[in-house]
């Protein structure tokens, strides 16, 4: 599907307009993937703005899921655009917005999308302790800023090893436009084998040139991983930066969505707060 906005100077338009939304497949992205895509993809909407009934504006955050198993993904800036059009456009309240939402974008992902106007985020706590970014200073040689999925190493384990780990220097680049997308990837895997950290620190460097959109970015991490540790469980969560007001988190992971600590996805802490 062509892209039509993305890289181009537009006309904001301040009146509900969903012809405004941009989807691309899915399918093409995962040729040669093995791995279960189970999962899904959280973005956070910080500037959603429109006029109740009376002409006075509205102001909200927004959460939204598109489930790994839709057919397309939509395009951010496409997004945003949609949700300026919110702006000038008079609505009976909050749900009426949502499901003008829900709707738009499970008719356009051919899935089911849904919506939640958050209140607060719940705390990272517990997850920067397992950050390995502090090994990074072992890295004496072999870095490389073009993905290569060779650079991945483990061990094998005669007993299942399960761990977590974070790291903050995910860096990535918007395949039309070459901006950079920075993040935090979290993995937690169950395998007999061990994955070597400064080995995946290598990996996670080796993104930093590479052109590709925050989703397929994520399940081709997830992807590699799966191949390289066989594992019984794995997930992988990239928690990407905010830009234009909105944030995407893809989770990619072997288990079904409804099993894991964060089923309820509207709970997901933000790693890294702009």
């Amino acid at each position: 599907m062509e892209i039509t906005k993305l890289g181009h100077r537009v006309d904001y338009k301040s009146n509900y307009d969903p012809t405004q939304l941009e989807f691309f497949p899915r399918s093409t992205r995962r040729v040669g993937y093995v791995a279960p895509m189970n999962g899904g993809d959280i973005w956070t909407c910080f500037e959603v703005s429109f006029l109740d009934s009376k002409g006075v504006p509205e102001y909200h955050i927004l959460r939204i899921w598109n489930p790994a198993s839709s057919e397309n993904i939509f395009e951010s800036k496409s997004l945003k655009l949609y949700l300026n059009s919110f702006n000038n456009t008079k609505f009976s309240g909050i749900e009426e917005v949502i499901y003008l939402i829900q709707k738009d974008l499970s008719e356009g992902t051919k899935g089911q999308v849904l919506v939640r106007r958050m209140n607060q985020f719940d705390s990272p706590s517990g997850v920067t302790q397992f950050n390995i970014d502090s090994y990074s200073k072992k890295i004496e040689s072999g870095v490389e800023y073009t993905y290569n999925p060779k650079l991945l190493k483990a061990e094998p384990s005669e007993t299942k090893i399960h761990r977590t780990i974070s790291s903050n220097l995910l860096r990535s680049n918007c395949e039309v436009t070459g901006q950079p997308d920075w993040g935090t990837v979290t993995v937690s895997y169950s395998s007999k084998s061990l994955l070597d950290i400064i080995s995946f620190l290598r990996y996670i460097i080796s993104f930093r040139n590479h052109q590709e959109f925050h989703e397929p970015t994520c399940e081709r991490i997830y992807n590699d991983l799966f191949v390289l540790l066989q594992p019984e469980e794995l997930t992988v969560v990239c928690q990407y930066t905010r830009r234009g007001g909105i944030d995407i988190n893809p989770i990619r992971t072997t288990a079904s969505i409804e099993k894991k600590d964060f089923s309820d996805f509207f709970t997901i802490p933000k790693l890294l707060q702009q």
